[in-house]
Parts: C-alpha cells; sequence; structure tokens
C-alpha cells in the first residue's frame, strides 16, 4: 500500500533467486493504492520469500516470510518385538484378528512415522495431531499421544513404543496429521496368549477298571 507505489522498484526473491517481473504481475484493482500480486508455489519444499520495495520518493520498505509447500500425507509403519508367533490374512482372520504372540511379558510395538512436517502435538480440534488409541478386551486403555524420538539418520521419521504385557486382545490405532494437515492412519489387531491349551479326555461309558 503506497500513493507513489512503483512495480519498478519492487523486487520479489525466493530462496534467494530474483523472479522475473513479468511473472509478478502488480495491479491496484481497487483503486485505493493497495497493489496486489500473485506467486504460486508449485513445488513442495520450503521457501524464503522476499518482497522489497521503493516508492518514488526513495522510501524502502521489506517483508520476509517462510513457506512450506506439503502435500504428502505421514507414513506409518508398525513393528513388533518379539514378533508375532502366527500371523493371518486380513481376508482369513478371526474378528479382524491378524497377529498373535505367545511370548511371556507379551510383545512392544514400535511405530516409525516418517514425514517431513511431522507434530506430535494432541489437539482435540481438527488441526494437526499425533495420537495413538489402544483398546483391550474391547475398553479403551490408552487414547493420546506418546513420547516420540527422531531418528539421528533421518530427521523425517520418528518413532515411539508401546507395550502389550498382559494377555488380551487388543487393538492398536495411529493417527497422524502433519503440520500441513495431511493425514493418515493405521488400524492394527492383535493377541497376546501366553496360555497353552488345556486338554482334558474323557470316556463314556466310563472305566470299568483304572
Amino acid at each position: 500500500t503506497d500513493t507513489n507505489f512503483t512495480s519498478g522498484y519492487t523486487t520479489v526473491t525466493v530462496n534467494g533467486k530474483t523472479v522475473d517481473k513479468t511473472d509478478v504481475n502488480w495491479t491496484d484493482t481497487s483503486k485505493t493504492n493497495v497493489y496486489t500480486a500473485k506467486y504460486k508455489f508449485s513445488e513442495e519444499g520450503a521457501y524464503t520469500l522476499t518482497v522489497e520495495t521503493t516508492d518514488k520518493a526513495t522510501n524502502y520498505s521489506s517483508v520476509t516470510e517462510s513457506v512450506v509447500v506439503d502435500k504428502t500425507a505421514p507414513e506409518i509403519k508398525v513393528e513388533y518385538t518379539p514378533a508375532a508367533s502366527n500371523t493371518e490374512s486380513s481376508e482369513t482372520a478371526t474378528d479382524g484378528v491378524t497377529k498373535y504372540f505367545n511370548a511371556e511379558g507379551g510383545t512392544k510395538a514400535t511405530i516409525t512415522i516418517t514425514d517431513k512436517n511431522f507434530t506430535d502435538t494432541n489437539i482435540a480440534v481438527d488441526n494437526d495431531f499425533t495420537k495413538v488409541t489402544v483398546t483391550k478386551d474391547g475398553k479403551e486403555i490408552h487414547n493420546g499421544t506418546l513420547t516420540w524420538t527422531q531418528s539421528e539418520n533421518n530427521p523425517d521419521e520418528y518413532t515411539a513404543t508401546y507395550e502389550f504385557k498382559e494377555d488380551g486382545a487388543y487393538t492398536l490405532e495411529v493417527e497422524s496429521k502433519d503440520k500441513a494437515t495431511n493425514g493418515s492412519s493405521v488400524t492394527e489387531s492383535l493377541v497376546v496368549d501366553t496360555k497353552a491349551p488345556e486338554i482334558k479326555v474323557e470316556y463314556t461309558p466310563t472305566a470299568s477298571n483304572t
């Protein structure tokens, strides 16, 4: 906004590179000395946008903003230690259970989320969040975030763990929405069962002598 604005003295740079003046068309459509122009960030990435202008009276001002374009949803992966003692396909699974664990002490799930703009903030409204929900035998036992650790080898990779220590039927749901509100989720059903089957034999008619 300036009564003595001139586009010839206005420069737009993106990531340090000057944008060609023919790609930035300044207009005062309302005839109120408010000039606007559009620039499209078409590819994913982090950008620094700087606008510098000097009016006809040589008054100078500038604005710098940081912009991120992110169209990619978080990638979620779940691994178990110890691994499942038996697995079934989703087509043949009973009650949707695809993984069975028989190790004493249950199993530990390691959840890995890969995203350039990950956030572990748990927000109740439709915004950016990462939430983990766990049920045991149909009852919710965890609903919220976990402690996430950033990988030293990959800054876009974050991990957290959750332990299933007791026998029971569990569901694990991981929901992640990044700072650009791209969202994804994973739901898994598993059973921890450390008890061997009990076998009993009975005879009819009963033994005449034992």
